[in-house]
């Protein structure tokens, strides 16, 4: 099951209450990832439930870093390790997050996309991937990890 919406902790988030009531095992209850950060991961008997976040950048990137992989590996699909590329930009990453920043290949380096306000969809249509910063300052040249669309 895929949920969207109402993760977090906020007074119209209602999740966690409705996984309460069927007596569902919160396995994951956030992550440290930006965007994407009140995702959440439950089971029951029966299922698995991924609850995305509302925002619709933000549910993307939980859904290809978080649901995608989980899903695999219920199918028994081996994970492999991300590719990495070099970028073209300087990178920023809060001390306490990894941040997956929306852009594309370019000439073989990374490139930050464009229009990437945390509820626009245009940047993300235009992107091919994510680089994935998990240091406060990436330089320029250096290498990220690379996850790409589907």
């Amino acid at each position: 099951v895929i949920t969207t919406g109402g993760t977090a902790q906020g007074p119209r988030d209602f999740l966690h209450e409705a996984l309460t009531h069927i007596n569902a095992e919160i396995l994951v209850d956030t992550v440290a990832v930006r965007p994407g950060h009140p995702m959440l991961l439950a089971r029951t008997d029966t299922c698995a439930i991924f609850g995305l976040p509302g925002n619709p950048q933000s549910a993307i990137v939980a859904l290809v870093s978080l649901g995608a992989p989980v899903i695999a590996s219920m199918l028994g699909q081996i994970q492999q390790e991300l590719p990495t590329v070099i970028t073209s930009n300087e990178l920023t990453a809060p001390s306490d997050f990894t941040r997956l920043i929306i852009g594309n290949i370019v000439n073989g380096e990374f490139e930050v996309g464009q229009y990437l306000g945390s509820a626009m969809l245009r940047g993300l249509a235009h992107s091919t991937g994510f680089a994935v910063v998990t240091k406060e300052l990436t330089a320029a040249g250096e290498s990220v990890r690379w996850l790409s669309l589907p």
